[in-house]
């Protein structure tokens, strides 16, 4: 029999667990949630359990048991479908949905909890977990399946309440194994929500795709060091595509690039490592190829099964890839056998390489649950904000920022600028910047930008400045107009935070794209710490994190601070700049139109 744990401060479980924390001594110093999370984890050793299942609305006590749990999968149960999908993508948890039935009246639950019950996903009818938003039973009862599974009240057409939700499959924890759970019509094939903003088909137009070949393009560009996989968010945020398709029975090719081998072998940015969490990940086996087209992966897809991946090596060994070589499309397509081709990778939509924009001539293509989220929150943000919008930009080089401020300054109420660029920009005003980076040769923009956006702008009115870069630096906090000749600007000041803090309070929605100090050392990082803070602290928001190295400190700063909420970390840097620029991406109008 399986032993799940349930943790949550709710119910006597706790007591457990503080017992726990005593006979570990746990540091005092330690948070009571830190703490118990390593109490949970060493318990479920003890007891030689298989998960951990939390009940957590904001994400923190999952996210505390996810940096401490012994190789053990975490269940989450939330009613925020935000939560979840954070939860799933970056911390690799198990999230499950449940309505929050507070305001429901009796009878409502009692028909939801009937409902359950029918569909074996209750043990009795009376079970209360059905009403309180949190039921433990429905998770460990049901199988593993999905990264994110999904149950909301809804109505049938009789205006009753119904229960919907994607079975999750796997190792029952039950005494008996449960039979897969039949069709019907509360279950949801969703795991990420359709965007009707949305316009070119989706994987969900595929219709029966069973046995099929589909080759998925995903950006698996992750950082390794000494072969080892440093930050896998990319490799999780293309789960929900790829276990969709596989819940579908298609035989699935994936396809990506890792770094810049400009057209080489080169062995150290192979994909193998990637294959291997990958198979960690989805809990089956991935079969690597180290070849891009030719007759072992030919081999590879004949032997393949319904139901089952294979990773092709990088497509940068090859320098047709980045020439967008149609020739090189077809023998992807030609060697793969592939019928349908998914496009999911969008940290890479906005190139014209022969994986994204040739291949689509040669297959019907459509986009996967990554890119149709990326592509739709981003376009949303800029086109159809929720009022007042702020702008947070940071970062370095004006230029590659140019068609975003140009954007910004037409539709956005407040426009907060810092990092080196706001160096630049107080340089143009005639503030002393001491021995600061500054981009030469963008008065131009700068001077078409402030012109436009007149008091939209804020600059920085106090900063950090140091000697040198280095953590021993001398460091001083001084006024904009108190910078030395050989001072470096390496941060914005106290005052300069809280000024962009009380703006993010104002505003409904907030982009921030780009860090707002020299982020690589600690001492020069509390200007993007406090934004993370002002931003991620506040609810009901929409919040959108460009990527790069702006959602690499946001999600890094995530895992030490816990209870932290956004609406969008994006995986894509230049691509998700492409977007809020209002550019077209040439990896999304390629594919088919609905």
């Amino acid at each position: 029999m399986t032993r799940i744990i349930e943790y949550t401060e709710r119910n006597a479980e706790v007591e457990r667990l503080d017992l726990a924390c005593e006979e570990l001594k746990v540091d005092e110093k330690e948070s009571r949630l830190r703490a118990i999370s390593l109490a949970a984890t060493e318990l479920a050793k003890k007891l030689q359990s298989s998960g951990l299942l939390c009940n957590t609305r904001s994400g923190a006590t999952a996210r505390a048991l996810a940096q401490r749990r012994p190789n053990l999968p975490v269940l989450c149960s939330t009613d925020s479908a935000r939560t979840a999908g954070q939860l799933a993508m970056v911390y690799g948890c198990y999230s499950f949905v449940v309505p929050a039935l507070g305001d429901s009246s009796p009878e409502e639950i009692a028909a939801v909890a009937r409902r359950m019950y029918a569909d074996g996903l209750l043990e009795t009818q009376d079970d209360k977990s059905a009403g309180g938003g949190f039921s433990p039973t429905a998770i460990y009862a049901s199988e593993f399946n999905a990264r994110i599974s999904i149950v909301d009240l809804g109505k049938d057409g009789n205006d009753s309440p119904i229960l919907r939700s994607e079975t999750m499959r796997g190792e029952s924890a039950t005494e008996e194994p449960r039979e897969e759970t039949p069709p019907g019509s509360f279950v949801s094939e969703r795991t990420y929500g359709e965007s009707a903003g949305f316009h070119k088909k989706t994987v969900r137009d595929l219709g029966d795709i069973s046995g099929k070949t589909v080759l998925e393009k995903v950006n698996f560009d992750v950082p390794l060091l000494d072969g080892q996989i440093t930050d896998d968010l990319r490799i999780r945020a293309a789960l929900p595509t790829i276990q969709y398709l596989l819940d579908k029975d298609a035989k699935l090719v994936l396809i990506s690039h890792l770094g810049r081998p400009k057209g080489k072998v080169v062995p150290e940015l192979s994909l193998a490592p990637v294959a291997v969490r990958l198979s960690e990940l989805l809990g089956r086996e991935v079969v690597f190829v180290p070849e891009i087209v030719g007759v072992r992966v030919q081999d590879a897809v004949a032997n393949a099964v319904p139901n089952s991946v294979i990773l092709l090596e990088n497509l940068r060994f090859d320098p047709r890839e980045e020439q967008n070589d149609a020739g090189f499309a077809a023998e992807l397509a030609q060697d793969t056998g592939a019928e349908i081709f998914v496009q999911d990778g969008f940290a890479v939509a906005h190139r014209a390489h022969a994986s994204i924009e040739a291949i689509t001539h040669i297959l019907p293509s459509v986009a996967g649950f990554l890119l149709e989220d990326e592509v739709a929150n981003l376009t949303a943000a800029v086109e159809n904000p929720r009022r007042p919008l702020l702008a947070v930009i940071g970062g370095a080089k004006i230029a590659d920022k140019a068609p975003l401020l140009e954007k910004l300054v037409q539709i956005a109420d407040k426009i907060a600028i810092g990092g080196a660029m706001a160096n630049t920009f107080l340089k143009f005003k005639g503030f002393p910047v001491g021995a600061s980076l500054v981009d030469e040769g963008a008065d131009e923009t700068i001077a078409r930008t402030i012109q436009t956006a007149g008091d939209k702008l804020i600059l920085p009115v106090d900063v950090v400045v140091a000697d040198e870069i280095n953590v021993d630096a001398n460091v001083l906090e001084k006024r904009v107009d108190a910078v030395l000749p050989d001072d470096i600007i390496l941060d914005i000041g106290p005052k300069t935070r809280e000024l962009f803090a009380n703006e993010i309070a104002n505003a409904e929605t907030v982009i921030w794209n780009g860090n707002l100090g020299y982020t690589e050392i600690d001492r020069f990082a509390a200007g993007s710490a406090a934004i993370a803070e002002a931003i991620g602290g506040a609810t009901g928001k929409t919040s959108i994190i460009g990527g790069g190295d702006t959602a690499g400190f946001v999600l890094e700063y995530q895992k030490s601070h816990l209870g932290l909420n956004y609406t969008l970390i994006s995986t894509g840097g230049g691509a998700s700049l492409e977007v809020l620029s209002g550019m077209k991406l040439p990896g999304v109008e390629a594919l088919q139109d609905r």
